[in-house]
């Protein structure tokens, strides 16, 4: 423990007589030492006096700092079974390890430190896993963090579905297979293929307990239509052409550089908020084929949309997520000449940016295929500069492979229209649902 200095008070008793000068030496109620103290000559015309008088004196032994509290973490009962080891690990602004905790399932925990804290925190959840004996390292960290905050781990909520069997569905007249997709509100699976010479599209799915409702999108590359299968028994199948299903409500075209690299999914919900789970699949496009311009269509049957749009070039992605809402397909795409990595290193990393973004998130990693370990580390910050500058001793001693030397920086995504970084950050803490909104942003790739 780190040791400094303090006032005490210390209490003592004089006599006087006649003034005549005492050597005292006082006492200290908390169990430190006094110099004696001189009663210097003064004449007393009193015979005797007993006197009660408090002095100070310097201790530099004993001491107890003051403790800061940095973190408060709850790990849910719901944690066990993951198989995996877990720390929290707490840095000052300017990079100086403050303290470390390793954890368990059902514990709450306060994380404090004796050293100096001033400013926010950075806060680091460093995960161990071993799966079919690959070594899995997974850390995030979360900088500008104001400290006292309250992390909560815990796995959602949610019994999983029973499957019963499966769909199979066949959709003759395509003539083009750009995207489709097979859903119930469990989710989208299953299987497809297509020929070109009798330009008729498989679909395969799963069926589940309890759910009998599944919707059908198909996209040719110019129209975009769907079919809801109603009261669907396991291992039914169905057959119908492109041309007898339905045109979407509402469609929305998203326009953009061409990119070989399109990922678009939309997701929405039954307006029954009981319906567990509850989220079809109305969009999956996925393939490697050249676009600059792309479909995504939504009913106004469903609602609590999601709009997942990502689009990939050889230096930079970007990222466009519109949350619970359906979007109007303007986008203002960031430049990435706006934005560049002035150090990647992972103990300094700096960024210069000539537009403003709300938070940004970089990832670091390294994989050794020897001992088969990857590390994958995540930070994500509002702004300034990172450092983290050195991982608790006990942590590496067991751990060398984790030297931050080892890691090199893979990409940083500017988000330039998000939710405050303040909501991101709580809902990661609290293991709450993502908050609503569009989240716009350039990811520059480095590695």
């Amino acid at each position: 423990m780190a040791t400094g200095s303090r006032r005490i008070v210390c209490l003592g008793f004089a006599i006087k007589w006649n003034g005549y000068q005492v050597l005292l030496t006082g006492i200290d109620p908390e169990g430190g030492s006094c110099k004696p103290f001189k009663i210097m000559k003064t004449k007393i015309i009193f015979a005797s006096a007993l006197l009660l008088f408090a002095f100070a004196c310097d201790d530099g032994d004993n001491v107890i700092p003051e403790k800061t509290s940095l973190l408060k973490l709850t790990v849910d009962a719901s944690w066990a079974g993951l198989g995996a080891d877990n720390w929290i690990i707490v840095h000052g602004e300017d990079g100086s390890l403050l303290a470390s905790e390793s954890f368990e399932t059902a514990q709450e925990l306060e994380i404090v430190t004796d050293k100096p804290a001033p400013g926010k925190i950075t806060v680091t959840h460093l995960r161990h896993i071993i799966s079919n004996g690959n070594k899995h390292y997974v850390a995030t960290s979360y900088l500008n963090i104001e400290k006292g905050k309250h992390m909560i781990l815990k796995v959602a909520d949610g019994t999983p579905s029973q499957l019963t069997g499966e769909l199979n569905v066949s959709v003759t007249d395509v003539g083009y297979r750009d995207h489709h997709s097979v859903s119930s509100r469990v989710g989208s699976s299953g299987s497809a293929s297509w020929s070109s010479g009798d330009y008729i599209l498989h679909l395969r799915s799963s069926t589940f307990a309890g759910v009998p409702k599944h919707i059908v999108t198909v996209s040719d590359g110019f129209s975009l239509k769907y079919k809801v299968l109603n009261n669907v028994q396991p291992n039914d199948s169905y057959s119908f052409s492109l041309n007898d299903m339905d045109l979407f409500d509402k469609t929305v075209d998203f326009t953009f550089p061409q990119s070989n690299q399109v990922t678009l999914y939309v997701q929405g919900s039954e307006p029954d908020a009981t319906l567990i789970p509850n989220r079809y699949t109305l969009t999956s496009h996925f393939n490697s084929d050249p676009h600059t311009t792309i479909k995504a269509g939504y009913l106004n049957s469903l609602t609590n949309y999601n709009t997942y749009l990502y689009i990939v070039y050889p230096e930079y992605q970007y990222e466009y997520e519109n949350l619970a809402a359906i979007p109007d397909g303007n986008i203002a795409w960031p430049q990435k000449s706006d934005f560049n990595i002035s150090e990647k290193s992972f103990t300094n990393f700096s960024a210069t940016t000539s537009k403003s973004y709300v938070w940004r998130k970089s990832r670091w990693g390294y994989s050794d295929v020897a001992s088969k370990t990857v590390v994958t580390w995540d930070v994500l910050s509002s702004s300034g500069n990172q450092s983290i500058l050195e991982l608790p001793s006990e942590i590496t001693s067991v751990h060398p492979i984790l030297s931050l030397n080892n890691i090199k920086h893979a990409s940083t995504t500017f988000y330039t229209q998000s939710p405050a970084f303040e909501s991101i950050v709580n809902a990661d803490f609290e293991n709450g649902p993502e908050p609503n909104g569009l989240r716009l942003g350039i990811r520059i790739i480095t590695n």
